[in-house]
């Protein structure tokens, strides 16, 4: 038997190779090559040169040099089929492939063919086998496909579920700083309330008394000039009081009013960032039960 040709000869000659993995599934097809071996021909990191050296060796093993040529053939690659018959395949073996392929003449001259019908039946049904084999690949190779591209829906979804998760959780963290704040000025304000009206009053009514006090002991003066100039004095003393006093109850006042309204926008705001993120947690449970929907 011949050896198989060098494919890395045939390829300084100008030969160019391209669909190998059309040949390797037309040669199993055809049983020349069996389909566990595909996997270790057509490896990613085999050059192609040495991926096609591979095919011929099996090919020129187990004689099917004919079908190896109408591989090449049927895939585009005529002239690689040219320059194999012209150079690397002998005559004896292209004769006695074709001698294979005839009918013989038996011994009373008719023509009597080497296949009984049972071995026709045989490659019928092995034509249907390879049918059947050849609709199954390529039904492995489009649920391969849809199951890579389920893959990267899922990768998608996943990425899209991790963002909403983290913006949720942000928003969470700064409702509840927002809450600690509102805590702390409510706190203030309770303080601010603990000057209260009737507070101001018993102030007020305090300083009435001891102003009466001041108006008696003054009546008991022994000068009249001196008694007035007195209560000039304290009347004006108390007068600046009272106008501290009602200065600062005003101030007060304001104070407590700003706070109000203070602590209403706080309010509002935080009415706001609830709704924000309940809006937003609902969103959250559409998109999920719309990713179980799918995937349902």
């Amino acid at each position: 038997m011949p050896e198989a040709p060098d494919f890395g000869q045939s390829q300084k000659r100008g030969v160019n190779t391209t669909d190998v993995e059309g040949i390797v599934d037309i040669l199993i097809q055809e049983d020349v090559i069996p389909m566990c071996d595909r996997d270790s021909i057509l490896k990613a990191h085999i050059p192609i040169k040495e991926q096609v050296q591979k095919v011929l060796d099996v090919v020129w093993k187990k004689q099917h040099e004919l079908t190896f040529i109408s591989a090449l053939k049927d895939t585009g690659n005529q002239h690689v089929a040219d320059r194999i018959l012209s150079s690397a395949l002998p005559d004896d073996i292209l004769e006695f492939q074709e001698q294979n392929n005839m009918d013989v003449i038996n011994t009373d001259g008719n023509l009597a063919t080497k296949e009984t019908k049972e071995t026709l039946n045989l490659k019928k049904e092995n034509e249907i086998l390879k049918e059947e084999n050849s609709s199954l690949m390529e039904s492995s190779r489009k649920l391969l496909e849809e199951n890579r591209l389920l893959k990267d829906e899922v990768e998608r979804l996943k990425c899209l579920q991790k963002a909403v998760r983290d913006k949720s959780n942000k928003t969470y963290e700064k409702q509840q700083k927002t809450h600690r704040e509102n805590v702390e000025l409510k706190k203030s304000l309770e303080g601010c309330k603990a000057i209260n009206p009737e507070e101001v009053d018993q102030m007020k009514a305090a300083i009435n008394e001891l102003r009466d006090k001041d108006n008696h002991k003054d009546e008991i003066l022994a000068s009249q000039d001196l008694q007035q100039k007195r209560q000039a004095l304290e009347i004006q003393s108390l007068t600046d009081f009272q106008a501290l006093m009602d200065s600062d109850i005003k101030r007060l006042r304001d104070e407590v009013e700003s706070q109000r309204n203070a602590n209403a926008q706080m309010k509002n705001e935080l009415e706001s960032i609830k709704e924000a993120e309940d809006a937003k947690k609902n969103k959250l449970v559409d998109t999920e039960t719309q990713t179980h929907a799918h995937f349902g």
